[in-house]
């Protein structure tokens, strides 16, 4: 059986993914449980140490979904973060 690459055209701000986290009061560890990576490299993510790949990207909007949020919700709170540049009064 062939397998697919899954792509999401749109790539997710490394500050939304800490910022939606700590709007549903989510550890890092639990949401590295949801993505099935460790909590170390979540983090690395997040910091914006490491570019998101991918298959992170993927797993990231996965496990964003899986606490409660639309793709709606994700998609125009990374629009706003981007045009804002990360920094949200």
């Amino acid at each position: 059986m062939e397998q697919k690459e899954l792509k999401i055209p749109v790539t997710l701000n490394h500050k939304t993914i800490g910022i939606l986290r700590k709007i549903k009061g989510v550890t890092a560890s639990q949401l590295a449980d949801r993505m099935f990576i460790c909590h170390s490299s979540l983090k690395k993510v997040e910091s914006g140490c490491t570019p998101i790949t991918d298959l992170t990207n993927v797993r990231l909007w996965k496990g964003l979904a899986g606490l409660g949020y639309s793709i709606e919700e994700i998609y125009v709170i990374n629009a706003f973060v981007d045009h804002k540049g990360g920094v949200v009064n």
